[in-house]
């Protein structure tokens, strides 16, 4: 019997695979990420370094390393240096930076923005406004205040809003099969 799947089934299926895996590691190696809190930030790390593989970054952004840059403390960042120890975005080596919440941000090919950190959208967004940086937030209503993409939980499952318009602003092209997965929402 032969199964037919649909591109959306298909690419959920395949992220619904990689989260999976990514958090079965996290929860057999023993270093106490496998509770709750500690596995939804593994979530984020997956889905952030996933996006690379959907989005295309305009050609100034394309030579040296892959930043992915993080505004403040938080549980995401281990999770991200562990993919980047072992993944790259293309042939390019990832590097996770952080950066202080009050520190100018330089351009960075991704900025997480914690919620705890909500407050540095605006001035993020200000400094990096037509750069092509994906900005990736946490907390309510930000990707309607101007990020690319905003973690949500719906359900208990972590989902992603996503901000065609900035997207379109960063130059940042994003393949259909993410835009189906994702909530699309307009800006405020």
């Amino acid at each position: 019997m032969k199964i037919h799947y649909s591109r959306y089934t298909f690419l959920t299926l395949c992220l619904t695979a990689v989260a999976m895996l990514v958090l079965e590691v996290a929860v057999f190696s023993g270093n106490g990420i496998a509770q709750s809190a500690g596995k939804e930030y593994t979530l984020k790390a997956a889905f952030i370094y996933n996006f690379t593989r959907y989005m295309q970054w305009d050609d100034a952004a394309a030579d040296g390393d892959f930043i992915i840059g993080i505004i403040g403390d938080s549980d995401t960042q281990k999770p991200l240096e562990d993919i980047a120890a072992k993944r790259k975005v293309g042939d390019r080596t990832i590097k996770v930076v952080r950066f202080d919440a009050e520190e100018v941000i330089p351009v960075c090919h991704i900025v997480f923005i914690p919620a705890k950190h909500a407050d540095r959208l605006q001035p993020t967004l200000a400094v990096l406004k037509s750069q092509p940086s994906l900005i990736v937030t946490e907390a309510p209503e930000s990707a309607q205040k101007g990020a690319a993409i905003n973690f949500v939980t719906i359900a208990g499952k972590v989902k992603f809003e996503m901000n065609i318009t900035a997207l379109e602003r960063a130059d940042i092209t994003v393949s259909s099969k993410l835009k189906n997965i994702a909530i699309l929402v307009d800006e405020l």
